[in-house]
């Protein structure tokens, strides 16, 4: 087993190496500190924020269309750029700015989204064979929006869940909110084995009165999950559930203490 790794920040990989390698797995100096600023630049970042924050103002601020002046037909080359870059900026989310996501920098590699008392329940299919949360799919979609509003690409940024109906639940967001060949990619984990992207949310599902964690605790596909992030992983779950199991807990626990967390509450409805 090769005990240096090239891909990942260090903050990420280490929980796979804690839990799963007996802390035998090191980061190459090349990847160790790898964040978003690193990846978009600086520059890039601050101008992406000006963008969205400036779209976000503008639709704020749109007057009635009785009282919209006429627009200029002839805006010259500069003009026509300038608002061809504005418009293709994406929607921030409701109630959101990048202002407003404290514990959410270019340099935040681990982010618990916890649904916990949010009322985020899970759902079973009709046959019960597979597990679904709406109110979970929208949040994680929301962090996406996020991401990709502090200048990420969409083929830069991998949902992923272990349950197949979410997935479906995800990719019916996705096309709503960004057309039916979006780049954004949503599948299983076992879907993403063997790739990677520079932001991964995962989508836990699991929330229930019975503290019910089915098969979420295999440790080799939650490592698979967590892994084929890069620079940022961000795990949207209700904790109370998830520490229910042990595993689960070290994982919860290691984000709560090594990252960023927040409540899912301040994401939806706002």
């Amino acid at each position: 087993m090769l005990n240096v790794q090239y891909r990942m920040h260090a903050a990420i990989m280490e929980w796979s190496s804690k839990t799963l390698y007996d802390g035998r797995l090191r980061a190459h100096e090349s990847c160790q500190s790898r964040s978003l600023e690193q990846v978009l630049g600086r520059d890039g970042l601050e101008a992406r924020g000006r963008e969205v924050e400036a779209a976000s103002a503008a639709a704020d601020s749109k007057p009635d269309k009785a009282k919209r002046k006429p627009e200029k037909k002839n805006r010259g080359a500069a003009g026509a750029a300038r608002a061809a870059k504005v418009s293709a900026a994406p929607p921030a989310a409701p109630g959101l700015s990048l202002a407003s996501c404290p514990c959410l920098s270019p340099s935040t590699a681990l982010l618990l989204i916890d649904t916990a008392g949010c009322e985020m329940e899970e759902a079973a299919t009709a046959d019960q064979g597979s597990k679904s949360n709406a109110r979970e799919a929208e949040v994680a979609m929301t962090h996406v929006r996020r991401l990709h509003a502090m200048g990420l690409g969409l083929d830069q940024i991998g949902i992923i869940t272990p349950y197949a109906a979410q997935v479906s639940l995800l990719r019916d967001l996705r096309r709503a909110l960004f057309g039916e060949q979006a780049a954004l990619e949503v599948s299983t984990v076992d879907g993403f084995q063997g790739r990677e992207k520079e932001a991964i949310v995962i989508s836990a599902v699991r929330s229930n009165d019975k503290r019910s964690v089915g098969f979420l605790n295999d440790a080799r596909r939650m490592n698979v999950a967590v892994t084929r992030a890069r620079c940022h992983c961000a795990l949207v779950g209700d904790s109370e559930t998830l520490k229910t199991d042990p595993f689960l807990n070290k994982l919860v626990e290691y984000f709560e203490q090594e990252g960023e967390q927040e409540s899912a509450c301040l994401l939806v409805d706002a």
